[in-house]
């Protein structure tokens, strides 16, 4: 199904000249004066300025062929920035002009017998779309097709023939320009080039005027915009929490639509930002191993990048995906809380019958007040596994309680901290080591000084080492920017913090709380007592030094 945006690329329109003729009055057959009625199509794979001049110059074309050679243009049809020459892209003008040539008859009712086109790959570039729009123009012995102001023979012997032929050289030439497009990309890549396409958010487009090619110079007006959305994105605030701050304050992407969690995780795990590129699902390096390095500006760190990849692929595992290496703690990147701030952190303590502790996570579930309103409890559900169901707590009593003292722990360990260099990953000597053999075994390989099977054989489990320390390195610098991202002015910061944000913090400084059972004959709904919640601090506060 076409969007919006490409139903805008196609149009179709009656010839203005008889649409003129009948509103003075005139019939179909009058303005016809004895000519052939036909079609003219145009179609551009590239709109590169946005001006349509090059529809519009075919269009004209095809006019005065027209003129020419007796025919008459009922109906305009164009496919403007639209390739043929892939099946996904869908071509709703040429789908409608083989619809009504095939009946010789627009949706209007006007007569239509023949198209003209300035070249036959315009109008089609794969065998299945010269098969529908010959079939089409052949259903009766009327139907013609001109092209640069020639007629093709459509009924002689060798009329198939010729077309496949085109056909033929027509899928040659764009398999060439692909070979030539893919070659192109990776030697630019190579040089630490960027081969352009859309402009990216933060970054200029291009200009014919002053040669620059696009993506490469900062934008000044969404630099800044950027760069704090990769701040944003390295303190662990959710990708939907900045695309809805985003779009409360009217900032658009590139492409003039709204943010979306999926476009703000897009464009910071990009490596682009910090100036690598991937091919092929690799990072392109030098010949000896080296991560080639652009030359267009990038307001992100390498560190930045990887700790923002990181923060992307476990919480893939949300989504029920397989991700290896998980954080299943609370508050973790994995973490499938979403509502409640200290759910999954608080224990059951109730004795079970065996004298052992329930020890059952405790959730967040809303709840229906006695006066009407509602609220929320944590409460230990029985799961089958072991679990009791038989303790819950007020939820904002408990959150309210658990917030302070969290609050109290951070500023004591924050203010006592000593400004330090991040700690260096031990695996850092190993991972580049690794990275050189694979570059090494590869150019071997591709110098005929390894057999296939030798290069097959030994390959899987080199690569296999390498995603295990680049998982690694990944969890180590999303440790090490979270921690610095953290400030002794952790209070007046708490409330700009999204719920994500909160519950890693929390995670860095306590491992769990246990909540203990009220004392027999107590009232459930009495007041709060906060000596039944024991709270299990890290003994080193996580990432915080």
């Amino acid at each position: 199904m076409a969007s919006e945006a490409d139903m805008a690329k196609s149009r179709w329109w009656i010839a203005p000249d008889l649409a003129e003729a009948l509103e003075r009055g005139e019939t179909f057959a009058d303005w016809l004066a004895g000519r052939i009625p036909v079609a003219s199509y145009a179609r551009i794979s590239a709109d590169i300025t946005r001006d349509e001049h090059g529809v519009e110059d075919q269009h004209a074309s095809n006019g005065r062929h027209a003129g020419n050679l007796g025919l008459a243009i009922v109906k305009y049809y164009e496919d403007n920035d639209k390739t043929a020459a892939k099946d996904e892209v869908i071509r709703d003008a040429f789908d409608l002009l083989v619809k009504e040539i095939n009946r010789r008859r627009t949706s209007e009712g006007f007569r239509v017998l023949g198209v003209l086109c300035t070249e036959r790959e315009r109008l089609y570039r794969r065998p299945g779309d010269y098969e529908r729009i010959i079939n089409a123009l052949t259903v009766d012995d009327d139907g013609l097709l001109v092209e640069d102001g020639k007629h093709f023979d459509l009924y002689g012997d060798g009329a198939e023939m010729i077309g496949l032929v085109g056909v033929a050289q027509s899928m040659k030439e764009i398999r060439k320009i692909r070979q030539r497009t893919k070659r192109s990309h990776v030697s630019r890549a190579q040089r630490g080039k960027f081969t352009g396409g859309p402009r990216r958010f933060g970054w200029l487009g291009a200009d014919k005027k002053t040669e620059r090619p696009a993506n490469m110079e900062k934008n000044p007006e969404e630099w800044p915009i950027l760069k704090q959305m990769i701040r944003d994105g390295v303190a662990g605030k959710s990708w939907m929490t900045i695309a809805n701050g985003l779009n409360k304050r009217g900032i658009l992407t590139s492409k003039g639509g709204k943010w979306s969690q999926t476009s703000v995780r897009a464009l910071l795990t990009n490596p682009f930002i910090c100036g690598y590129r991937k091919l092929n699902g690799d990072l392109v390096r030098d010949d000896e191993g080296n991560i080639k390095v652009g030359e267009w500006d990038a307001p992100a760190t390498p560190a930045q990048w990887r700790a923002m990849c990181e923060r992307s692929r476990q919480s893939g595992a949300q989504k029920g995906l397989a991700v290896d290496s998980l954080d299943h703690s609370p508050g973790g990147p994995s973490d499938r809380s979403r509502v409640y701030l200290f759910s999954g952190f608080l224990r059951c303590g109730n004795t079970l019958e065996d004298g052992t502790m329930c020890n059952g996570r405790m959730g967040g579930t809303r709840r229906k007040n006695r006066d009407g309103t509602y609220g929320y409890h944590y409460r230990c559900v029985a799961d089958g596994k072991g679990a009791c169901g038989r303790i819950s707590r007020n939820g904002a009593e408990v959150d309210r309680y658990l917030k302070e003292l969290v609050l109290q722990k951070l500023e004591k360990e924050l203010k006592n901290r000593t400004r330090r260099q991040s700690r260096p990953w031990d695996g850092e000597a190993e991972l580049e080591r690794l990275e050189k053999k694979v570059a090494n075994l590869r150019q071997q390989w591709r110098d005929d000084v390894v057999t296939d099977d030798f290069f097959y054989a030994e390959l899987p489990p080199l690569e296999g080492k390498l995603r295990k320390l680049r998982t690694e390195q990944e969890r180590h610098t999303l440790a090490e920017q979270q921690s610095q991202s953290l400030t002794a002015d952790i209070r007046e910061e708490w409330e700009g913090m999204d719920l994500a944000q909160k519950r890693a913090a929390i995670g860095r400084v306590l491992r769990a709380v246990i909540v203990s059972p009220l004392e027999e004959g107590a009232w459930r709904r009495g007041p709060f007592d906060p000596t039944k919640l024991r709270p299990i601090w890290r003994e080193r506060s996580g990432n915080v030094p």
